[in-house]
């Protein structure tokens, strides 16, 4: 399968300026084989080191010195393979060695030309605790975007016809109703990799559907790994509340919404702060996506942001999809959805796409009953954005936001199931173009600029 982060690794591997690569994510999101198959597709040879497995003498070899060329000729005699000008040096499960962690700064500071790139399913903990700044890149790698998974189902004419789009115009009928049908599955399965090949190569819905209960289960096993102060049982918790949190008509994350497991618990025991760290915790290693409310729209964005009101997404749309006990059929049956839940999973799926495109800088604006769905940070424009799951184009919220900061807002992005178009300042972009975000953005601003000169 295609991964398009390989694009930006060939671009590290060529750049002058290169550090360490440190690669973030969640567990199973594909970092190990990205490594491999970069190694195998653009170097000569690639020394591989798992610090996750019982072989205790990597450990050694990183704790009693600290000088990069001692370090790889042991790991490359240890794996038998040869040190050229050309090697990839591949530390995965970093995490569990903090003197190879620690080691990455002695790379970049005595051996820059070492090519050295590390990951790790837990690697958020450990980067937060102090780890040096400026000694390493970071990628952050996601579930497989909508148009990742377009490559791997054999839709090469769809993604050419996305990449294709070079001015805010209709999207033809045929384009239009085939990445529709596209978007459906891929929002029924998420972009987990695992399941994504058992769809796409077996063709086997039935196994996709298990797979998605494997990467569950694993996720909830990394629960009680490293996890250090925070109790397993709160982060089980909030973990199990969030397709419920969802669910609510202003799904707001509500501490008295979670429900415990033991019924000797008294409601009025649950503690903010207790669970707050847990939260925290499911952050930090990239298991879901909190959203804080955002009280004004103002540069840099999160500095406006209120710490203690937020939303709770998950990494991977299918995973919401799988946690909230709803059959495969879910987008594609023909009965009346009751509540928002549908709104909830879209919301989730864009939220994932916007991420994979870098737009990290995102919250949302809430006053009273009024409630825009997501705030985008795009360089120095904050773009207001609402999401919907159907046609219905009205929402009271986006008007209230802008009799307050119209003067502000050079841009509305809407995503909806109406076609590509331009309506005065208001983006309406099809929910299967969500990877296009950036791109599309960009071409609106432009075609407005041009406008205004005119």
């Amino acid at each position: 399968m295609e991964r398009l982060i390989m694009n930006r690794l060939v671009e590290w591997k060529n750049s002058s300026e290169r550090k360490p690569l440190v690669i973030r994510g969640a567990r199973q999101t594909g970092k190990t084989w990205i490594m491999k198959e970069f190694g195998k597709r653009y170097f000569t040879n690639t020394v591989y080191v798992n610090f996750d497995v019982p072989n205790r003498q990597y450990d050694e070899f990183f704790s009693y010195t600290i000088d990069p060329y001692t370090i790889i000729k042991n790991l490359a005699i240890l794996c038998g393979e040869p040190i050229t000008p050309d090697t990839l040096f591949i530390f995965d499960e970093i995490q569990t060695c903090n003197n190879a962690l620690n080691a990455l700064k002695y790379f970049c500071e005595n051996a820059p030309e070492i090519y050295v790139v590390a990951a790790g399913s837990l690697l958020g903990l450990r980067l937060s605790a102090g780890f040096p700044a400026g000694k390493v890149d970071f990628f952050d790698m996601w579930p497989m975007s909508f148009e990742e998974f377009l490559i791997a189902n054999g839709n090469a004419n769809l993604v050419n016809y996305m990449n294709s789009i070079d001015k805010i115009e209709q999207v033809p009928q045929f384009f239009a109703d085939d990445l529709y049908d596209k978007l459906k599955i891929y929002c029924t399965f998420g972009g987990m990799p695992e399941p994504v090949h058992y769809l796409t190569e077996k063709l086997d819905p039935v196994s996709a559907d298990n797979a998605i209960d494997d990467v569950l289960s694993g996720f909830q096993s990394d629960f009680g790994k490293h996890n250090d102060k925070v109790n397993y049982d709160r982060i089980m918790h909030v973990w199990n509340s969030i397709p419920e949190q969802l669910a609510k008509e202003y799904n707001r994350f509500s501490y008295k919404d979670i429900k415990e497991n033991n019924p000797n618990t008294q409601k009025e025991s649950i503690r903010s702060r207790e669970y707050y760290y847990a939260i925290d915790w499911l952050s930090r290693v990239s298991d879901v996506k909190i959203l804080y409310r955002i009280k004004a729209p103002g540069l840099p964005l999160k500095r406006f942001r209120d710490e203690f009101i937020f939303k709770i997404y998950m990494c991977d749309v299918g995973l919401l999809r799988k946690m909230s006990h709803l059959d495969t059929s879910f987008f594609s049956a023909n009965i009346r959805l009751i509540g928002n839940f549908k709104g909830a999973m879209m919301e989730n799926y864009v939220i994932q796409s916007l991420l994979s495109q870098g737009l990290k800088d995102i919250g949302y604006w809430k006053d009273g009953s009024y409630d825009v769905d997501v705030l985008i940070q795009r360089k120095n424009d904050i773009i207001p954005v609402e999401i919907k799951s159907g046609t219905d184009d009205k929402k009271a919220s986006m008007k209230a936001y802008l009799k307050s900061y119209g003067d502000v807002t050079k841009l509305i992005v809407r995503y909806s199931l109406l076609n590509l178009k331009l309506d005065g300042k208001v983006l309406n972009i099809p929910l299967y173009l969500a990877d296009k975000t950036d791109k599309l953005i960009g071409l609106a601003l432009d075609e407005l600029s041009k406008n205004q000169k005119i």
